[in-house]
């Protein structure tokens, strides 16, 4: 990878590790990449939040 500070090093990875920096703080990549797989998860997963259907609700 490119370095973009002149000194050696990446400014987007951990210093003396070749894992991104990320909103986690996760540093070990297997870890990083086991919370990618659950966050991943949960974003598919249909949510049970409030009514199936959008809308002003039917007259009855």
């Amino acid at each position: 990878m490119r370095e973009k500070c002149g000194d050696g090093r990446a400014p987007y990875l951990y210093p003396g590790l070749n894992v991104m920096r990320n909103r986690l703080g996760s540093h070990p990549a297997p870890r990083l990449a086991q919370a990618a797989y659950e966050l991943t998860a949960l974003r598919a997963a249909p949510s049970a939040l409030g009514p199936r259907v959008r809308g002003v609700p039917p007259r009855g």
